[in-house]
Parts: C-alpha cells; sequence; structure tokens
C-alpha cells in the first residue's frame, strides 16, 4: 500500500493538483480568519498612523524573513543540502497550513516539505525540533522584557512556568546528552531511552547559539515592530513600557505554539496581548492591537510565501540552464 501511494506521489500532474487544493484550501481559510478578525474592529475602526503602520509591516516582514536562516544553518550541520530559497520556500508553505482546521499542521508541513526538498526523514525530523525548540528558546529570552506587564495578571507564573519549563528542558537536555557517562548511563538504565536517543537530534554547541542568536535578532525586531503598530494607534507609551512590549509578542507567541498541540493558540496570544496592554492603554486599543498584529502576521506571511517561492523559481530555472562540464570536457 505505501509503494502504491509513494507511486501515486510520483506523478506529477498528481502532485500539481494536491498542491493546487492545497493553496485553494489555505486560501479559503485565510480569508475566513481575516473576515472574522475584521468584523471585530470594522463597527468601530480606530484611528490609524497608515505611515508608521506600514513601517512595522515592513519590520514583521523582515523579522519573519530572518527565522529561516536559521533553519538553514541547522539544516547545513546536519548534513544538509538545501539551498537557501528551498528552506525559506518549504518554512514559509508549512507555516500556512496552520489555518487548516485544527491548527496544529504547521510543523508536520515543514518537516514534509523539507524531506520533498531532498533532506532525508530523519533529518527533516531533526531540523523541525531544533528550529522550534530554537525558537522558543530565543522567544522566551526576549519575553523576559515583559514581565512587569503581567504582574498584576494571575498568568504570569503558568507563563513563565510553561515557556521557561520548556526552555531550560529543552537546553540543558540538548548539553547534558552529549556527555558520555550521562548517554551511557541512560541506555543501560531505561530500557528505551537507546532508541529515543539515536534518533535525539544533535547539533554542535556554537552552531546552536548561531542558530539562538538569528532567532533572537528575529523577536527583537519582532517586539520593536510590535510597539510601531502602538504607536501607529497613537497609544501613549512611556519608554519603559515600550522596552516591556519589546517582549511581548515573542512571549505570548511561545505560549501559543506549546499550547496550540491543543489547538487554539492563536486565540491565546490574543488573549495575552490584550491582557498584558490593558494595564498600560484603555480599553478598546488591546483588542484592537492583538487584531492589527495578527493582520499583519498574516501579510508578512504571503509576503514571504510570494518572495520565497519567486526566488525558489528563479533558482529551479537557472539550475536548469546550467552546462554539464563533461559535455564541454
Amino acid at each position: 500500500m505505501k509503494k502504491k501511494l509513494y507511486f501515486l506521489w510520483k506523478l506529477s500532474w498528481l502532485r500539481t493538483l494536491v498542491q493546487i487544493f492545497f493553496f485553494i484550501a489555505i486560501g479559503y481559510f485565510m480569508a475566513q480568519y481575516v473576515q472574522t478578525q475584521w468584523d471585530q474592529i470594522s463597527h468601530n475602526p480606530p484611528q490609524v498612523n497608515w505611515s508608521i503602520l506600514l513601517v512595522a509591516q515592513l519590520g514583521i516582514m523582515i523579522s519573519m524573513g530572518i527565522q529561516p536562516f536559521g533553519t538553514w544553518l541547522i539544516i547545513k550541520n546536519l548534513n544538509g543540502t538545501l539551498s537557501k530559497p528551498q528552506v525559506w520556500q518549504a518554512f514559509f508553505i508549512g507555516q500556512v497550513a496552520k489555518y487548516l482546521p485544527g491548527s496544529v499542521w504547521s510543523l508536520p508541513s515543514r518537516g514534509f516539505l523539507y524531506n520533498q526538498r531532498g533532506l532525508d526523514s530523519k533529518r527533516s525530523i531533526e531540523t523541525v525540533i531544533w528550529e522550534t525548540g530554537l525558537a522558543v528558546v530565543a522567544a522566551t529570552l526576549v519575553g523576559i522584557l515583559t514581565i512587569p506587564l503581567f504582574t498584576n495578571s494571575v498568568y504570569l507564573p503558568l507563563i513563565f512556568l510553561e515557556i521557561g519549563g520548556f526552555s531550560t528542558i529543552f537546553l540543558g537536555s540538548s548539553i547534558l546528552l552529549r556527555r558520555t557517562k550521562i548517554n551511557l548511563w541512560l541506555r543501560n538504565r531505561i530500557p528505551f531511552s537507546t532508541s529515543l536517543l539515536n534518533i535525539y537530534p544533535h547539533l554542535p554547541i556554537w552552531i546552536m547559539l548561531k542558530a539562538l542568536a538569528f532567532y533572537i535578532v528575529q523577536w527583537l525586531l519582532m517586539g520593536i515592530s510590535f510597539i510601531g503598530i502602538l504607536i501607529a494607534l497613537e497609544a501613549p507609551l512611556s519608554l519603559s513600557e515600550a522596552i516591556q512590549v519589546i517582549g511581548l509578542f515573542p512571549c505570548v507567541w511561545a505560549v501559543g505554539l506549546l499550547i496550540i498541540i491543543t489547538p487554539g493558540g492563536i486565540g491565546i496570544r490574543e488573549a495575552l496581548i490584550t491582557i498584558a496592554l490593558s494595564d498600560i492603554v484603555n480599553d478598546p486599543l488591546p483588542l484592537y492591537v492583538a487584531i492589527i498584529m495578527r493582520l499583519c502576521w498574516l501579510i508578512a506571511e504571503v509576503v514571504n510565501i510570494t518572495i520565497s517561492s519567486i526566488l525558489y523559481a528563479q533558482e529551479k530555472r537557472l539550475q536548469g540552464f546550467q552546462i554539464d562540464p563533461t559535455i564541454i570536457s
């Protein structure tokens, strides 16, 4: 049965048909999502400084575009051979799969697309683990800035217990399992650990830190762009409040990602943004900021998919024009 399915997938016309249906479905659910978001603010639209909002949108697009370079670095050091356009396009197409019902399709979609681009299954899984884990760790580190915004909220301990606990376990296990003694002890004492350790992704520490730096820069730029949305909506912010807001979206993004295993991460992010901002700006501005941020995020995804697809198509076209050197010789 598996061989038959593989044979069918090798048919180019069938792959094209599946891809067309996939993008139609994604487009439909994204349109529904935009409509739902817009309906919440259309009855009383906020005053917007469109020039500042456009700059913020540009910052979000650039910030989002940085993230796949960390992924490319991970793939390169897992002995993968995917080019930057291949990784960039696969990453963003996989990202928008979350708009399908269930909201959990982004991670498996990225792994599948890396595999389709030529990365073997094991390394595809390892790449998704590393890129997701390091992105959450970076978001947690930047998110520390936003702790004062949640000091009056009952959610503060839960938020940082969740993302801080994940980050500590992820980084701690990544470092400790490199030690031969610990590795051997686990293999000898825990029966099923051998199979798990054999598939556990290992990455040199300096590469891990280098990729982590990409994600930290990305989240800092995302946080600064988020401030731009507040300024565009004429929210009065002091310097200390602006610094705290830088960490807000990375923080709630990490929370939403970890909760998304039980669908609802996107709604969780908006709720936490609204709660955090309610102490520094008046209603209904926190809700407007959360919704506009989501719409800007979606636009950035679409733009990055478009640009990466153009670059990927250009790369394939240039590869098609390459002349085999053996013919010349």
